[in-house]
């Protein structure tokens, strides 16, 4: 009942013991009218250890006079203590004689309350440590009011207890390694293992996610075996079908399936197969709509079943801050690694028999809810557009949200008898594209080409490897890519399948253009050209007019260039396809720009911005505005140059398109030497460098610094541009490119030449300063003159 001995080991938690120790402090803020506090969280999250240190730290500072009382409440036992018993604990601790106690409960709560008042007319506070409370019941009739305090632990929330609450997470990643650390090394032993072997300790700590119960028992384990490297313990957790038997030491006390086992079993037959079946969910988290359709529950008894969970901190719940998107979407559940391999085997185990049942039904809300969005996003105005969203900018805002639950439910192995396992991919092929997610169209459309290989679906896998020659491109493996699309090809005509055929043509014809294969490239847009003709499809044959355009403008065609563009804008205008509008108009300015005609090339470029804009697609507008800065500096308008080039910067960092990032940095930097902004060109180059480095591209650092080093040479720091001249060349000369290399050599050489010049200036300029500072000792004439 007293204060129990000081927490040996205790790390971290700085913000949230300040908070409990404001809270404690005696004075006359709002505080002193509040007298209970909830320190709620998981079990093994810490919260006994928290409420005792501050109970000391209290203790030390004098704060309570009148006591302070420890009790267990045992909310989570298979016997839980109620108020009167523990008020006649209290009673008797503060000195009452066994013969003067009451006979029952309500007439023991009186007197204990009784004794709170007396004690608060002589200045003596009591502070009560209530441990382990499940519910507000339970301590009914024992919280005091000022100037005493209760301070409260529970797994559950307890919202209708107290005005003040705690809320603790798992243990940032330096403070769990230094929580173990201290575990190892407690009572002074000598072990330095967790500060030599750093990365396997951060390992380590992220397969405990950080919950300081399990760090307790890895610590205690590594004391036992004094020998053992980190990594191997590490090792042996990996196994997620055997991490939670790895974790216990001697008792149940140190033992996290227990702990959480204590918590489980105090859940209703409901919440006990919610938090089984949310366990089963790939991905980090899950939207209260997706677990409706998991759950197979409406909307009202998803989310009361959630947030019951949520109370009893089995589950997180964290808001999406987007206003577009449902407020069941926006929701999102989230479990603890560890809580949820223990739910994982809770849902093996207690005869939950709807698991499959379960998942498919997850996984068939996915995929016609991705399928919803992607109605949103296409090319074909035809395509009817699902009332699952609003519009564009909801759907991507959806599928962004989404994105990696997406990810895990294809590549879950109980997806894989499913049809979001293959279909996925093609569904976000577009949202792939539009995003710059490349790596996960590559990955899902690898996948789908195994599955309808080994399914024989051909048209399938056809439409798997021209996705796959799609997302080759984008990140410029240009010879992988047209591989792929002459696979896709050939796999079309083998099943007769003509539309498909053009369009993979279509994107070989794009490859050959972008591999500088000028003559292929036109020949394969004729092709496609023809054949959406012959199939009647309108929207089909203004993209090959587009993509023809733009490959006649490579060979400097430029009336049938325009021609084309031309025959494409028309087409979807009638359409009224504004995304495409904004493609053609970006190609169509181009080649006006490839011929000088630049005020209408500004005109265009500005109208495709705003298309974009309107269309959601940023990554697009970025680009047109880019296009857009290089065409008002040909047209001699600087600054509205820097401010297209500016936004388009803008725009791709939001996207987190470090490359485009980095090469619009460059291009911004030229149009700020145009205006002599050179301290603006120096950090944008500086910058860029930055992104190339951490990135790895090599060629693209070199192009930054030496724009870094121009603009340093203009602002007179000479030594800082030839050093960057001199990096710049290090870099050309290991990428084999002579010609760059040769370009910063000369830069750096130009530089040098103008330090020395200007040493020069500077030297004289400072003789000449010293000679008009000295004195004149030269004789003075004292006469006067004839008279």
């Amino acid at each position: 009942m007293t204060l129990p001995v000081i927490p040996q080991v205790f790390t971290g938690r700085e913000s949230e013991l300040a908070q409990v120790m404001r809270w404690l402090e005696p004075g006359d803020g709002p505080a002193s009218h509040e007298a209970t506090m909830v320190i709620a969280g998981m079990g093994g999250i810490g919260k006994t250890a928290i409420a005792l240190h501050a109970a000391h730290e209290a203790q030390v500072r004098g704060w309570f006079p009148g006591g302070i009382l420890v009790v267990d409440m045992q909310g989570y036992g298979h016997s839980s203590i109620e108020a009167g018993e523990v008020a006649d604990r209290f009673l008797r601790v503060l000195g009452v004689k066994p013969r003067d106690l009451p006979n029952t409960i309500a007439q023991t709560l009186d007197a204990w309350r009784l004794t709170l008042n007396t004690l608060a007319s002589q200045d003596r506070p009591l502070l009560l440590v209530l441990d382990n409370v499940r519910t507000p019941a339970q301590i009914s009739g024992l919280l005091p009011g000022a100037p005493h305090r209760a301070l409260i632990t529970s797994r559950h929330t307890l919202s209708a207890s107290a005005v003040n609450s705690v809320s603790l997470s798992p243990l940032s990643p330096r403070d769990a390694v230094d929580l173990l650390d201290r575990t190892v090394t407690a009572g002074g032993r000598n072990d330095e293992r967790v500060s030599h072997q750093s990365a396997d300790a951060l390992q380590l700590v992220k397969l405990c996610g950080h919950l300081p119960l399990a760090l307790r028992i890895i610590g205690a384990m590594l004391r036992d075996e004094q020998d053992r490297p980190l990594s191997a313990l590490a090792a042996e957790l990996q196994d997620e079908r055997t991490r939670l038997d790895a974790m216990e030491y001697d008792s149940e006390e140190l033992a996290v399936r227990a702990s959480f086992q204590l918590s489980y079993q105090h859940l209703t037959a409901p919440q006990q197969r919610a938090f089984g079946l949310l366990s089963l969910a790939p991905g980090p988290d899950i939207s209260t709509m997706m677990s409706e359709a998991l759950l197979a529950h409406t909307t009202f008894e998803t989310r009361r079943l959630l947030s019951s969970l949520a109370r009893a901190h089995l589950l997180h719940c964290a808001t999406v801050d987007t206003e577009t998107l449902s407020i069941s979407d926006r929701e999102r559940w989230s479990m603890h690694d560890l809580v949820r391999l223990f739910a994982c085997e809770i849902s093996q185990t207690d005869g939950f028999n709807d698991q499959g049942d379960g998942l498919s039904r997850l996984f068939d809300r996915l995929l016609d809810t991705a399928r919803a969005a992607a109605t949103h996003l296409g090319d074909n105005p035809e395509e009817c557009l699902s009332d699952d969203f609003t519009g564009r900018r909801q759907a991507l805002e959806w599928l962004e949200n989404e994105r990696p639950n997406l990810l895990a439910a294809a590549k879950a192995p109980s997806a894989r008898n499913h049809a979001i396992a293959t279909r996925l991919a093609f569904a976000l092929t577009k949202f792939f594209d539009w995003r710059r997610h490349f790596d996960d169209l590559i990955d899902l459309s690898n996948q789908t080409t195994t599955i309808s290989r080994t399914t024989g679906n051909r048209r399938e896998e056809g439409n798997a490897i021209n996705n796959l020659g799609i997302a080759f491109s984008k990140v410029r493996r240009f010879q992988e890519s047209i591989g792929h699309f002459e696979k896709a090809i050939a796999i079309y005509r083998e099943i007769g399948d003509r539309r498909n055929e053009c369009r993979a043509l279509g994107n070989l014809g794009g490859v050959l253009d972008y591999s500088g294969l000028f003559e292929d490239a036109i020949r394969a847009h004729t092709q496609s050209l023809a054949v959406y003709r012959e199939l009647g499809d309108q929207h089909g044959a203004g993209a090959s007019h587009n993509n023809l355009g733009g490959a006649l403008r490579q060979l400097s065609r430029f009336p049938e260039a325009l021609d084309h563009h031309a025959r494409a804008l028309e087409i979807f205008r009638d359409l009224d396809d504004i995304h495409a509008q904004g493609m053609t108009l970006n190609n169509l300015a181009i080649t006006l720009r490839a011929e000088g005609r630049l005020k209408e090339a500004v005109d265009a470029h500005t109208n495709a911005a705003t298309f974009f804009h309107e269309s959601a697609d940023r990554y697009s507008e970025g680009a047109a505005l880019s296009n857009l800065g290089l065409a008002l500096r040909d047209a001699g308008q600087f600054e509205a140059a820097v401010n297209a080039h500016t936004r388009a910067v803008d725009i791709f960092h939001e996207l987190s398109d470090r490359d485009s990032e980095g090469t619009e940095l460059i291009k911004l930097g030229a149009a700020l030497r145009d205006v002599n902004r050179f301290e603006e060109v120096m950090r944008a180059a500086v910058q860029a460098a930055e992104i190339f480095r951490e990135i790895g591209d090599r060629n693209g650092e070199g192009r930054a610094l030496t724009v870094a080093g121009i603009a340093l040479g203009e602002l007179l720091q000479f030594e800082e541009a030839i050093d960057a001249q001199t990096r710049a060349a290090e870099i050309f000369h290991e990428l084999g490119n002579r010609h760059s290399e040769d370009q910063a050599l000369a830069l750096r050489l130009h530089m040098i030449t103008k330090y020395l010049t200007q040493a020069v200036i500077d030297g004289l300029n400072q003789a000449a300063d010293r000679i008009t500072a000295e004195p004149d000792n030269s004789p003075i004439d004292r006469t006067h003159g004839s008279p």
